[in-house]
């Protein structure tokens, strides 16, 4: 999946354990997802574009038309990660 931001193109990750981990350092709340869309953007913009928690911020700002298909395409990547289902679906069976 690709995902542009500004003039760049940028490949979405593999939601791996081991970027969902990179997410969760960056500052990103699962449980909180769907709350705090924009704070739990930013790391996955830093993630992408493999820039730091500062620099996804400008990349946000400096691009605001793109908002929302940006949040879309990281967000729909996330949600269909083999990873991050099996992670919730485990959360939900234990509810």
């Amino acid at each position: 999946m690709i995902v542009l931001i500004g003039d760049n193109q940028y490949t979405v990750p593999k939601f791996t354990f081991g970027n969902i981990c990179k997410l969760e350092e960056l500052g990103m709340e699962f449980s909180k997802a769907d709350k705090r869309i924009f704070s739990n953007l930013l790391p996955l913009v830093a993630l992408t574009t493999n820039k730091n928690i500062k620099e996804a911020a400008e990349l946000i700002e400096n691009n605001p038309k793109q908002f929302n298909e940006v949040s879309k395409v990281l967000f729909t990547a996330l949600g269909e990660s083999d990873f991050f289902r099996q992670m919730a679906e485990q959360e939900t069976q234990q509810e």
